[in-house]
């Protein structure tokens, strides 16, 4: 599957942005209240819970956690097994999912996360094109079409496609005049 591919350069950017923080229990991050480590146990939590699903463990919803961020990067390889072709879906609060989705989901979350890291301590965070892309479309499904928010209006498009995907997940460059939430 693409997206498992995609799924493993969204958490190798996101471990390389994490990598380069001095002290993650004090760094800030884009997400309000929520210091590096923060959004690097949330990353390691959304990471298990789906690399349990795509594993077929018994128990997707309460997986053993992933003691640091390369343990989840390690135990993401699962995905490489889950072809969606045995009919499973993981459901979430959210939605529900088949393999493919859901692989794109958790790629678009240590995407995005990665970006809340960066952008909060002055890293560059240039992820590849075709990563980005994909992350906007599964982000442009859940958020515009599904969770049925407001888009935001056609002389406010980005000016980039990371700058899209932004501000489809309620970021994105203020300074320029784009909405912060559709």
């Amino acid at each position: 599957m693409e997206s498992v591919t995609h799924l493993a350069r969204a958490l190798h950017g996101f471990a390389a942005v994490v990598a380069r923080i001095a002290d993650p229990d004090a760094a800030p991050t884009r997400c309000e209240g929520w210091t590096v480590a923060d959004v690097v146990g949330h990353v390691i939590a959304v990471t298990d819970r789906f690399t349990a699903f795509a594993a077929a463990s018994p128990s997707p919803s309460s997986p053993s956690p992933s003691p640091d961020l390369a343990t989840a990067v390690r135990r993401s390889a699962a995905w490489r097994s889950a072809d969606g072709a045995d009919g499973r879906r993981l459901s979430l609060s959210f939605g529900t999912f088949d393999a493919a989705t859901a692989a794109a989901v958790n790629a678009f979350d240590a995407l995005v996360h990665g970006w809340d890291v960066a952008a909060a301590n002055g890293i560059a965070y240039e992820p590849d094109a075709d990563l980005v892309a994909a992350a906007t479309a599964v982000a442009e499904r859940l958020v515009w079409q599904e969770q049925q928010y407001r888009r935001p209006p056609p002389h406010a498009t980005p000016a980039t496609p990371l700058e899209r995907l932004l501000v489809v997940t309620g970021r994105g460059p203020e300074a320029r005049g784009l909405p912060s939430r559709p």
